[in-house]
């Protein structure tokens, strides 16, 4: 549970005071105690946090974030990549 409470620290002092009581809680095993015990208030909570399926063709804006730290990638070498190899796409 360290990786854990590191990788909510790394995000934001709070988040990692928060992941810290979790698992001072019980951690993985008093919150499945619990969610056998509140199914409906767990399945509420775990839809808030599940991403939202994002239609295939929506637009919109998109957010780049440019991570100097990261190795570098086939894209980062010219390396074209086929999205649509069937040619469905116009």
């Amino acid at each position: 549970m360290v990786a854990l409470r590191e990788r909510m620290t790394a995000q934001h002092p709070l988040h990692g005071m928060f992941a810290n009581v979790f698992e001072n809680l019980g951690g993985e095993a008093a919150l499945l105690e619990w969610a056998e015990d509140n199914p409906a208030q767990f399945f509420a909570m775990f839809t808030k946090l599940a991403p939202a399926a994002i239609p295939k063709g929506t637009t919109g804006a998109v957010h780049l974030h440019v991570h100097s730290d990261l190795a570098p990638t086939a894209l980062d070498r010219g390396i074209v990549i086929d999205n649509d190899p069937q040619g469905t796409e116009d």
